[in-house]
Order: structure tokens, then C-alpha cells, then sequence
């Protein structure tokens, strides 16, 4: 099989959000890894006395793909930056298969690491101009969505408590995560109603013998009153007797246009639904160590090998998920374990929103609540 390589360029219809008020400007902070911030800063401060907070913004991808480039990236850090009137730094990170976990845990360290360093120099290190004058070092938030959540949780145990002196001149005073990425062996109720996997090739028909090839997961989805049906369960069924990881699924009553030609059914829904959930489990095969297991500590935070988080001290967590996503019951477990801990956690969940209520639709009433959520909770702190 070839090697997987995560795409360099992407093509995006996505119109970028004309906003006068914000400026941005990129800086390299990961000479060894020619990795990029991207800081979008207020043109104006309203306040001649209050310094700006500064939140950082991790963005998602299943640790796969993902960049401070994308165009809805670039339309939410503007929008945050202006709603909360805050500095905005979105960091890239290293990419799985190429970098696998921890790689892109220790690029958002050293991102953070980046801002104590400015600090050291009162902002300014010959390098930064005016782009740090004005903001409070003291008060600094990190939001992360979806596999950014993942890493903001991570960010929460190292720096927390007697943590939180590795990032002297830098305070972190809570975190954001915004349908964190976590996984596990054992499914949720929600993973469990999804099949794994969401590829099928039909190249596969023409192999002699596919008794000895080793095949990825397959996922095999048809309607159950189409010509092919009987075709496509036979191959299925042949696959499953040599023993290859097979999910099959019949969708009642519907033919051979399900999904093509009706984009906006509640069928197309379902298989979109299914697809979601293939591309996240995908993700993990590709991101984790060689040799682990869905139950690593980046992947299940309260998993057999995962540490206690008994005794560590955490900042203030704020978690948003929709109510119907693949990954709430997960969310939803971990933000009542943090709380049965005693740790200072908010839970909102979003009725009726898809996955990318945030970032794919900043302007949507969804980002709106979500946005003065968070303004909320960086108020008091």
C-alpha cells in the first residue's frame, strides 16, 4: 500500500470574512519544525487601561490535517478576536501519519513556550514590534476544537497547578474545548450506532484471491431494494469468511440514488453521519503511536494507562459539544468524571448542531452563543 502523505494544498470555496478592524500577521515560533503562528490582534484597543486577553485557538483536524491557512480557521480567529477583543494566536502543529502523536502535543507546548518567551522581553525581542504591546501576559485562555480540544486538555494537565511555574510570565486561566477528540476501545452508546469505516473499493472484485491480502477496515453500504443489493452483500459476506474487518449496512427501502441524488435526506444524513465517524476512527489509526491502541493517554484521558487526574490540579475547563454528535457520550463522560474529581468544570450542550457548528459557520446564531459562552467565562477570570 502507498505510503499516506497528509495533503500540502486544499482548495476552499469558503469566503474569507472582510473585517477592518482585525489585523494579522504570521511568525515562525518552531525553527527545528518550520512551524508558524498566526497572531490577529484589534487595530484599536477600546480601553486605554485594560490589556487585552490573549487566547489561543487550536484548531481541529483529527491530527491528520488542518492549518492556520484555512480560510474558516482564519474567519473564526477573526471573529473571536473582534468579539472578545482579545489577541488571537493559532498555531500549526505536525501532522500524523508523517509526525504521530505526541508530535503535535509538543508543537502546542512549544507554542505556548513561544508567548513565556515574549513575555521574558517585556513583548519585544527585536522581532515583534507593536504586536504584543497592550496585552496582559496574566491572562492568557486556550480554546481548542475537536482534536484542538484533545491537545487543550493535555495543556490543562501539564500546566495546572505546580505546572503552571514552567510557564512563569504566563498565567493560563481556563480552557475551552469545543467537542474535544477522544477515543477509546470500549464504543459509547453514540459510536456504537455508527459502523467503523466508510471506504469501499470496488478494484477489490477484480483480485484473483484476496485470501492473503491485508485489507483496512471496510465499511459496504447499499440500499436494500437496489439491483446491485444482492452483488455488494455477497461481497460483503465473502469478505467477512476470509476473515477481513467488514461492515456491512442495508438501508431499508431505498434505491440506487440514495445518496447522490437526494444530498439533503434524512438518508444521506444517516450516511454522512456514518462516513463522520469512519474519518474519526481513520484518524486515530493514522495519528497514534506505531503499536498503540485507542486507549493510549493522548487518545482516552481516563483509560487504563491514562494517569490519575485524581491529584492534579486544573485550571477552569469549559466544554461545548451538540447534543447529537459521534463524540457527545464521550464528552459528556468526560466532563462528569472531571466534575465527580471536584474540578472546576462547565458543560453546555448545543441541540440540533452538526460537528462544525463553530468553525465551519462563524457567523451562524450557534457561533454567536458559543462565542458569548465563552466571553462569559473568560469575564470572571
Amino acid at each position: 500500500m502507498a505510503p499516506f502523505h497528509a495533503p500540502k494544498e486544499i482548495e476552499f470555496k469558503t469566503p474569507l470574512l472582510d473585517h477592518e478592524q482585525i489585523i494579522h500577521k504570521d511568525f515562525l515560533f518552531s525553527e527545528q519544525h518550520n512551524l508558524h503562528l498566526r497572531l490577529y490582534k484589534p487595530k484599536s484597543n477600546p480601553s486605554s487601561t485594560k490589556k487585552l486577553p490573549i487566547l489561543y485557538h487550536l484548531h481541529g483536524g483529527g491530527f491528520c490535517f488542518g492549518s492556520l491557512t484555512y480560510p474558516h480557521h482564519q474567519n473564526i480567529c477573526v471573529r473571536l478576536g473582534n468579539e472578545l477583543q482579545a489577541l488571537v494566536i493559532e498555531p500549526d502543529h505536525r501532522l500524523a501519519p508523517e509526525d504521530r502523536l505526541t508530535a503535535a502535543l509538543d508543537d502546542a507546548t512549544s507554542a505556548l513556550k513561544w508567548l513565556q518567551d515574549k513575555a521574558m522581553h517585556d513583548g519585544d525581542d527585536g522581532n515583534m514590534g507593536t504586536w504584543l504591546d497592550g496585552v496582559d501576559f496574566d491572562r492568557v485562555f486556550v480554546l481548542g476544537y475537536s482534536s484542538g480540544g484533545n491537545l487543550g486538555h493535555h495543556l490543562a494537565v501539564r500546566f495546572g497547578g505546580s505546572g503552571a511555574a514552567e510557564l512563569a510570565l504566563v498565567r493560563v486561566r481556563g480552557y475551552v474545548l469545543l467537542s474535544p477528540f477522544f477515543g477509546g476501545l470500549k464504543k459509547t452508546r453514540c459510536e456504537e450506532e455508527r459502523p467503523f469505516e466508510g471506504f469501499w473499493n470496488l478494484e477489490m472484485y477484480d483480485s484473483p484471491s484476496l485470501a492473503e491480502v491485508a485489507l483496512d477496515p471496510i465499511l459496504v453500504i447499499v440500499g436494500a431494494d437496489e439491483i446491485l443489493r444482492d452483488r455488494v452483500k455477497d461481497y460483503s459476506t465473502k469478505l467477512e469468511e476470509l476473515g477481513k474487518n467488514i461492515e456491512y449496512l442495508e438501508l431499508e427501502g431505498e434505491q440506487h440514488g440514495y445518496f447522490t441524488d437526494r444530498p439533503t435526506s434524512a438518508t444521506a444524513a444517516r450516511v454522512i453521519e456514518t462516513i463522520k465517524f469512519f474519518m474519526s476512527d481513520k484518524f486515530w489509526r493514522l495519528s497514534v503511536p506505531i503499536g498503540a491502541t485507542q486507549d493510549h493517554p493522548m487518545v482516552n484521558p481516563f483509560g487504563p494507562s491514562s494517569p490519575s487526574l485524581a491529584e492534579v490540579a486544573l485550571d477552569p475547563i469549559l466544554v461545548i459539544v451538540r447534543a447529537d454528535e459521534i463524540l457527545r457520550d464521550r464528552v459528556k463522560d468526560y466532563s462528569t468524571k472531571l466534575e465527580e474529581l471536584g474540578k472546576n468544570i462547565e458543560y453546555l450542550e448545543l441541540e440540533g448542531e452538526q460537528h462544525g457548528y463553530f468553525t465551519d459557520r462563524p457567523t451562524s446564531a450557534t457561533a454567536d452563543r458559543v462565542i458569548e459562552t465563552v466571553k462569559f467565562f473568560m469575564s470572571d477570570k
